[in-house]
């Protein structure tokens, strides 16, 4: 008989653990569901969310940049820049006075900028190796030349905006001051 009831003891014993294994793998399921649908609306990206805001006005600019790439053409670019003949005497005059500015400023600040390098590298002549030297007065000549370029641009389209709209390069300079405007054109300013 005692074998009989622990039969009987051991069978109720594993149905109770059947029965609570059997509880906590619904539990665990139930758990693990809750958790994918906690997950999955996690997921799902919002339309205000900072990110995608910043990534899609990447995506934008960078649509735009290939675009202007795309239709831009070197070859017709510099044949045009370098072929460019003025059509009345007001022009040739204008160009060949910014011409001349824009060769002076680049000469000026070129010779500044290898001025300031030559020194900086005399004055370290010790610690400098000698093709740090030739480094510097190549540095010097670039950096100043292109400062003067950008100086004498403001000088070039104020010129430029001076022949008015009967002329190409005053249209060409007027559109150029409208389409930059700051104060019109707030997409310029990245915060």
């Amino acid at each position: 008989m005692d074998n009989e009831s622990d039969k009987q003891i051991r069978q109720k014993v594993m149905k109770k653990d059947l029965e609570r294994v059997q509880k906590v793998k619904s539990e665990l399921e139930e758990e693990e569901k809750e958790l994918k649908e906690f997950f999955n609306t996690l997921s799902e990206p919002k339309a205000e969310d900072p990110t995608l805001i910043r990534k899609k006005r990447y995506q934008e600019k960078m649509e735009a940049y290939r675009q202007v790439m795309e239709g831009l053409d070197f070859k017709n670019l510099m044949r045009s820049f370098f072929s460019y003949k003025p059509a009345t005497p007001e022009e040739v005059e204008t160009l060949d006075d910014c011409r001349r500015y824009t060769k002076r400023n680049f000469f000026l600040y070129a010779g500044g900028g290898i001025t300031f390098t030559s020194g900086l590298s005399f004055y370290y002549r010790r610690e400098l190796p000698r093709y740090m030297k030739l480094m510097g007065f190549v540095v010097g000549l670039l950096g100043g030349g292109v400062y003067g370029i950008i100086r004498s641009t403001e000088y070039t389209l104020r010129r430029f905006e001076e022949l008015g709209p009967d002329y190409d390069l005053g249209r060409l300079a007027i559109a150029e001051i409208e389409e930059y405007r700051m104060d019109k054109n707030l997409s310029l300013i990245h915060i």
